[in-house]
């Protein structure tokens, strides 16, 4: 194909326009400015169109966003606050409702028995109303949990203090009185008088009762960690370093003061078993 510019003349294999009114016709049809698109009008709603469009996926970007954190800090919360240490206590809180259940129960039998002649005693009383401690007192996952974002094993070690010490009250309410109770109405192995048992039992439930309040600093302790889950939003990156928190730092220590004693005495008993 070749073109001559002084006779305007086009050839090629398609068109082949050689006078002058054909290149008029050919010039009409493709390159006439009233014919050609005008863009410029179509540039705001270009533009308009394209920000929506971008508007859109940034809004799906941010939603997502938003949903995996909210997702996130669900799943943190469900496995470190209502599996973990919910958990622990819920245990160690019911651990004391039974023990004070039972101590309560063993009084008022105490009081019976001082007030009632050996005769008019009803034995039976000596095993009703008592409650058995649950069998799944140690919640081995729930306290690993715990243990695995404060960095420590103390609340652990103060928890089974905790069950250890409401098992023995409930083993002293619920059957080592009961069964001295029944030796000194039914046999005449015990010489002291139902005053004097009566007396040294309420001793040994008051001495009870006075340890026990020291139990409850560990749920005063624990609930502090409790309301940092519950009121904080922690992704599993942060909840890993939550054991530099200083409300956990705090609780901790708090611990490790109250109970430092029970800890030493527990940890002489481990190692103990060790050797």
């Amino acid at each position: 194909m070749y073109l001559y510019l002084g006779d305007f003349k086009f050839t090629g294999e398609v068109f082949q326009p050689t006078t002058v009114p054909q290149l008029r016709s050919f010039e009409k049809m493709w390159f006439h400015k009233q014919e050609m698109i005008d863009w410029s009008n179509y540039l705001p709603a270009i533009i308009t169109g394209g920000a929506t469009f971008i508007a859109g996926i940034m809004v799906a970007i941010v939603g997502f966003i938003a949903y995996y954190k909210q997702k996130e800090y669900e799943l943190c919360k469900q496995r470190y606050l209502e599996e973990g240490f919910d958990v622990v206590v819920s245990v160690a809180q019911q651990a004391l409702s039974i023990y004070n259940h039972n101590w309560a129960r063993i009084i008022e039998i105490l009081k019976s028995f001082r007030d009632t002649s050996p005769e008019d005693f009803d034995l039976s009383e000596l095993e009703k109303g008592f409650i058995d401690l649950s069998e799944s007192r140690f919640p081995l996952i729930a306290n690993y949990r715990v243990r695995s974002i404060t960095q420590s094993d103390t609340i652990w070690n103060v928890f089974q203090l905790l069950v250890s010490f409401a098992q023995k009250g409930i083993s002293i309410s619920k059957k080592e009185i009961p069964l001295a109770l029944r030796m000194k109405i039914s046999t005449d192995k015990i010489q002291a008088t139902k005053e004097e048992m009566f007396e040294d039992a309420l001793n040994e439930l008051q001495k009870l009762q006075d340890e026990s309040y020291l139990y409850y600093e560990f749920l005063k302790e624990c609930q502090k960690i409790i309301d940092l889950l519950e009121t904080q939003k922690f992704s599993f990156k942060k909840i890993r370093k939550i054991s530099k928190n200083p409300v956990v730092i705090e609780a901790i220590s708090n611990l490790q003061n109250q109970f430092k004693d029970k800890l030493e005495v527990h940890d002489k008993g481990i190692s103990t078993q060790l050797t």
